[in-house]
């Protein structure tokens, strides 16, 4: 591996950045956070940032890509252990165009007890700090995508138009969490992953949607789900439908190929319409319910 080699580019992905940051942080004595991993994503980079003053690993609430881009953000919301660093993959495949912001907890941790609205009422003041105005496009991964509908739940009841809510492989509400707790490795970086996860867990075994999401959510599944038939457990909850595009792959591996592509190329279609969509509220609710897809169909209407 050379010394500009961009780790992502290499393959890598959370639970790799999770060994990574553990190993660096087992040398140095240095407590560390993935978002460093996220800025500084080479060899070159990393030394760069142990041998700065001050050693300025922090967590952040979000990690941005493309601030500069001239679309419009994507806000993006991970899976139930927290890190947001597998979004990156994401944003860096839609392009500098499109402004990304990956959301993570509050310095990885949540108040006690604090239950899933609570989460989202964060993540919507998050999210409307960095854009005061216009439609919002929200993406959430696996338990993700439960916290994304309830932010755009609440930012409906705040008035705004949400003009995308994507989830990828999301169990619906009442659903049990179909994510792993985090792997077991020693540091701050384990201590943190399973912290959060034990609290998107309890929240989940409890949350019960206040109302219905005004638009339509376009459902990523994965082709080797871990279950069939969420889909049509999460039509009751939009008004718009569910639209359905069956992924290659397995649950969780949203950030590699074939799955990153498959996701990416149908992600690029849905933020182009909804750009291009003069008043995005009402053509989200005219939708009519859209057919489960399959894989061929999914790669004819791709091409």
């Amino acid at each position: 591996i050379g010394a500009t080699e961009d780790f992502f580019d290499l393959g890598g992905d959370s639970l790799l950045a999770v060994r990574l940051v553990a190993e660096l942080e087992a040398l140095t004595g240095r407590t560390a956070a993935l978002d460093a991993i996220a800025a500084a994503p080479t060899p070159r980079g990393i030394a760069a940032i142990l041998t700065a003053e001050g050693f300025p690993w922090q967590t952040a609430d979000c990690i941005t890509l493309h601030p500069n881009g001239p679309g419009r953000p994507l806000f993006a919301i991970c899976g139930a252990w927290g890190w947001a660093v597998r979004l990156l993959r994401v944003g860096r495949a839609l392009g500098d165009a499109v402004p990304v912001h990956a959301l993570q907890p509050p310095a990885m941790t949540w108040p006690a007890g604090a239950d899933l609205p609570a989460m989202a009422a964060h993540y919507v003041r998050e999210i409307e700090r960095r854009a005061p105005r216009g439609p919002i496009r929200l993406l959430g991964t696996s338990f993700g995508g439960i916290l994304a509908f309830e932010v755009a739940v609440q930012l409906e009841a705040r008035g705004r138009s949400v003009a995308l809510l994507a989830m990828v492989d999301s169990a619906a509400p009442g659903s049990p969490l179909r994510e792993p707790p985090p792997p077991a490795v020693a540091g701050s970086i384990e201590a943190a992953g399973r912290r959060v996860y034990l609290a998107h867990l309890a929240a989940s075994e409890t949350y019960e949607p206040a109302a219905r999401f005004g638009g339509r959510i376009v459902y990523f599944q994965c082709q080797r789900s871990l279950s069939r038939d969420v889909p049509s457990r999460w039509r009751p909850h939009a008004r718009g439908g569910v639209d359905v595009v069956v992924v290659p792959g397995e649950h969780g591996q949203f950030h590699v190929e074939p799955q990153l592509g498959a996701i990416v190329a149908r992600l690029a279609v849905e933020l182009a319409a909804a750009a291009g969509a003069r008043q995005e509220p009402d053509a989200l609710l005219q939708r009519e319910h859209a057919p489960e897809r399959t894989i061929e169909s999914v790669d004819a209407e791709l091409a």
